[in-house]
This record gives C-alpha cells, sequence and structure tokens, in this order.
C-alpha cells in the first residue's frame, strides 16, 4: 500500500504544471525534512555520544549529563533511532519553511 502511496505521489508532482511550483517547493521542502531528521539526525546523535550502546564517554552527550541535562529524550533516539513521529514532523518543518520562504520571495 505505502508503494502505492508513493507512486501516486510522484505521478502528482510531476502532472504539476509549471505554475504550481509553490506546490511543488513545498513537497521537496517537506522531503528535504524527512531526509534531514532521517538521514542526518542519527549521524548527529551519534556525533553527539548518543548510540546504541549508550553515552560515550567523553562525548558532548556525556559532559551534558554530567550539567544535569536531561538526555533522556537523545538517548532514547541514539539507541532506537528516529522515529515515523519524528520525520513526519521533519517533513512538516520542512514543508512549512519552503511555504514561508515562497511567501517571503512573493513580497
Amino acid at each position: 500500500m505505502a508503494k502505492l502511496q508513493e507512486i501516486f505521489l510522484v505521478l502528482l508532482i510531476l502532472g504539476q504544471p509549471l505554475a504550481a511550483n509553490a506546490f511543488l517547493g513545498e513537497v521537496i521542502g517537506a522531503v528535504a525534512g524527512v531526509a534531514a531528521v532521517g538521514v542526518l539526525g542519527p549521524v548527529a546523535l551519534a556525533g553527539l555520544g548518543f548510540t546504541a550502546a549508550g553515552i560515550t564517554a567523553g562525548s558532548i552527550g556525556a559532559s551534558m549529563m554530567a550539567a544535569g541535562v536531561p538526555v533522556a529524550v537523545l538517548q532514547s533516539a541514539g539507541a532506537a533511532g528516529i522515529s515515523y513521529s519524528a520525520m513526519v514532523a521533519g517533513g512538516a518543518i520542512g514543508a512549512g519553511a519552503a511555504h514561508s520562504a515562497k511567501h517571503a520571495l512573493d513580497d
């Protein structure tokens, strides 16, 4: 079913006239947001020291923990991966940013 939805979305995008570039920009923004959260999120978490094995000693994550900063959510994401809802949120933020940028450029 998901594959059918992906095909429909691609056909919808390709069928848009060039005048509908605002819609296309929002779709591209949404895809970029999902990619940023889904691909770069785990890399960033690991870089901060939040891994599946725990918080890496001597990392920024360990420093945050020592300073009393709540790190449970970041460690959970580092151990279990980025959730579907976080990727959806990233897509929504990307689409919103593209929408805002389009309107700012039009004004």
